[in-house]
């Protein structure tokens, strides 16, 4: 049998297996349950939450000859067809490819029509912002008023380009990011099963990398199994995600704090030498300063991702450097972010922006300017010595008498 990535063969074929979508899944299980079905959704949120697998879902539990309040069966005709991509009734188009407005004209009028076997016919559309104008226009009327028996899903990563047209006329459902401590039991859950042996660390790694995208987490460790022959260690995590060692990391804070210049060009030079990508080294770092100023307001280390022994070097260099310097470097960070992300040349980015974090506690604060500004005026003051008269001598002439 050919082989299947992971993140196709843990794809979740029930509601409840959805990581991290409880208030969407309750949602649209109790919708279900009640007959409560809308003409149309729209699921929003980042790449790899679930969103195109919650339509599908949905097709399914609309479908499945088990009954509408059942949720997939996964063991009919219908649900299979539908996993398959093989029902007739459950159309998922891919609307990057299909933005033309005469394209969409034609689907409006093939809709016309009530579903040939199953309950209900869906339609898909996934990445609907990438629709024009002119499509979006001409969905307007049949998402408004559509036929008996049809359901669109609409699915966009981008929110903001979807009409608002459009969104007056659907339920919309916005999938969060999954937190890294759920997506480390997925990986788990994963490894487990696989017969994967992974570190806690390096689990770990993957989650944060991942960035709460489920799919982009479980094709991490797809690579990294492959990498290391079902064996994923810390080392080769921190690799693959372009993650440097936390001692660097630690020592770059600090340098930055100390204004040591000289350590923050070294730093910057290995990361180069080392090829690593200067974007995730920057975003991890970014990471790691915000754990820095959560343990500066005083924050249980305990709440961190972190080893013990690393998270108490990094509390007393936190409390060290104070919460108002960590305010600030964070701040100058978020700003540099954009310039690291797009730059041509960016590990010379990644590395101007340290340097620059790095004469930050060389500033004085405008308060103390003010204050001190204060203090001279209130100081007692001395009066000046008359100035001497001029020195006996030839007077110069004017340039009128010359």
């Amino acid at each position: 049998m050919a082989y299947q990535v992971l993140a196709r063969k843990w794809r979740p074929k029930e509601f409840d297996s959805l990581v991290g979508q409880e208030a969407v899944v309750t949602a649209l299980t109790h919708a279900l349950a009640d007959h409560r079905i809308a003409q149309a959704y729209l699921f929003s949120g980042i790449r790899g939450v679930g969103k195109t697998t919650a339509a599908r879902l949905l097709a399914k539990a609309l479908n499945c000859e088990k009954g509408l309040g059942q949720g997939p069966c996964n063991e009919c005709r219908t649900c299979e067809e539908i996993t398959a991509g093989a029902d007739l009734d459950v159309l998922e188009i891919d609307a990057a490819t299909y933005s033309k407005v005469e394209q969409v004209r034609e689907l409006t009028e093939s809709l016309q029509y009530g579903p040939s076997r199953d309950r209900y016919k869906v339609v898909v559309l996934d990445e609907v912002h990438r629709l024009s104008r002119q499509a979006f226009d001409a969905l307007l009327k049949i998402v408004e008023e559509p036929p008996p028996r049809l359901v669109f899903i609409f699915a966009t990563t981008e929110l903001d380009a979807v009409p608002a047209t459009i969104l007056s006329r659907c339920q919309e459902f916005q999938f969060r990011r999954v937190p890294a401590s759920l997506l480390e039991e997925h990986l788990a859950k994963i490894c487990a099963a696989e017969q994967i042996r992974a570190s806690p660390r390096a689990l770990s790694l993957i989650a944060r990398a991942a960035e709460g995208s489920v799919r982009d987490a479980v094709a991490l460790l797809d690579q990294l199994a492959t990498f290391g022959k079902d064996t994923v260690d810390e080392a080769a995590a921190a690799r693959v995600v372009g993650a440097l060692d936390l001692g660097q990391y630690q020592n770059l804070l600090a340098a930055i704090v100390d204004a040591d210049t000289p350590t923050v060009v070294r730093i910057a030079g290995e990361v180069e030498a080392a090829g690593y990508d200067p974007r995730q080294v920057f975003a991890h770092f970014l990471a790691f300063c915000r754990d820095a100023l959560h343990l500066a307001l005083g924050g249980a280390a305990a709440g961190l991702d972190l080893p013990p022994e690393e998270a108490g070097e990094l509390t007393a260099l936190a409390r060290r450097a104070g919460y108002e310097n960590l305010l600030r470097l964070l701040a100058h960070l978020l700003a540099s972010e954009n310039l690291v992300r797009r730059s041509d040349a960016g590990a010379l980015a990644l590395e101007i922006a340290w340097l620059r974090a790095a004469e930050l506690p060389r500033l004085i604060a405008v308060e103390e300017l003010l204050a001190a500004a204060g203090g001279a005026a209130g100081a007692p003051t001395t009066p000046r010595a008359a100035p001497a008269p001029p020195a006996a001598g030839p007077t110069l002439r004017s340039a009128a008498t010359r």
